[in-house]
């Protein structure tokens, strides 16, 4: 990475940003919203999540022209600051820009998997074998990828177990089962479910979680489904899953 280009580059998007608009990239450098792309031959792409939207914008970079575009349709703005900004603090660390920022199938998920571990010191991932609804894979094959996905979450460990969900819960010393609501139509069956948990155990409670609006419309059954028909689910599902799914259904069309 060119020293010279990156800094006439990064002052380039400096005196075209506003004081404020800078500082607002400044922060997202600072919370590792900026996510890696590509990279090819001086044209480096990145994507900048705030959180406000499920496509974050796509900042392209090239570095040999001195030059940016942000998708967003604004060229002095907060996303292309901070992409420059984590390129110059990769290159400052002697490290590749990959193995300083996340990859690009993280948009989303990195956001998506934070408010447990905001509210608990700890966190167990419980995956269940779950044999009546006929899941994609194995239960220990699910495990070992949640683990890969989570793993460097200190307080998050991964379990897989059978039987009823409470009683898994007070075997390993947990109180508190965290549920989704996506929409009002999931809560009759949660509510349900969660007064029949306290039935069978007054030691476990649950607590109901929202996600951001713009991604109440995401599940496992659409997902599945779009990738059963060869479509792209890199935005919806961590890379270690993504390849998974592909290999999956790349061996099952091999058959055929």
């Amino acid at each position: 990475m060119n020293d010279t280009a990156l800094r006439e580059l990064l002052t380039a998007v400096r005196e075209q940003c506003s004081t404020v608009t800078w500082s607002e990239g400044v922060e997202l450098a600072r919370s590792h919203a900026v996510v890696w792309e590509s990279e090819d031959d001086g044209e480096v792409c990145l994507r900048v999540y705030t959180g406000d939207e499920l496509r974050p914008p796509k900042v392209t970079l090239w570095l040999d022209d001195g030059d940016w575009f942000c998708d967003c349709g604004e060229t002095a703005c907060a996303h292309a600051a901070a992409a420059v900004i984590t390129l110059r603090q990769a290159q400052k660390t002697g490290k590749s820009l990959q193995e300083t920022v996340e990859p690009a199938g993280k948009i989303g998920y990195r956001f998506r998997r934070s408010p447990q571990g905001l509210l608990f010191d700890r966190v167990v991932v419980a995956i269940a074998a779950n044999p009546n609804k006929a899941p994609m894979f194995p239960l220990e094959m699910r495990v070992e990828m949640a683990r890969r996905v989570l793993h460097d979450l200190p307080n998050v460990e991964v379990m897989g177990y059978t039987g009823l969900t409470v009683e898994f819960a007070a075997k390993n010393g947990l109180n508190v089962v965290v549920r989704g609501l996506r929409a009002v139509s999931d809560f009759e069956f949660e509510f349900q479910l969660a007064n029949m948990s306290r039935h069978l155990s007054r030691e476990v409670e649950t607590v109901f979680m929202t996600p951001q609006e713009q991604f109440t419309y995401i599940s496992s059954t659409l997902v599945r489904e779009i990738a059963t028909l060869g479509g792209d689910v890199s935005e919806f599902v961590h890379p270690i899953v993504r390849d998974a799914l592909a290999e999956r259904f790349s061996s099952r069309n091999q058959k055929k």
